[in-house]
């Protein structure tokens, strides 16, 4: 199933949304961009970072924050 152009412009706009928060540092702008739903499940890029809870995923963008002073992510 395709997505139709809304929905394409919704997500580019969340990604864009998400990459400017976790640039700036901004946990709670980050945490508001995903769903609050108890059985989410949050894979990063490394082999120790998989999330099952929305607490587990602030602990973890907590540790990317205190690990660099400066992030930059693309698209």
């Amino acid at each position: 199933m395709k997505a139709n152009s809304k929905a394409k412009c919704g997500i580019e706009r969340t990604l864009e949304d998400w990459t400017r928060a976790y640039a700036e540092h901004d946990l709670a702008a980050c945490l508001a961009l995903v769903t609050p739903d108890a059985d989410a499940a949050f894979i990063g890029t490394g082999a120790d970072e998989e999330r099952c809870s929305l607490s587990a995923l602030r602990a973890g963008i907590r540790r990317d924050f205190a690990q660099t002073s400066k992030l930059r992510l693309a698209l």
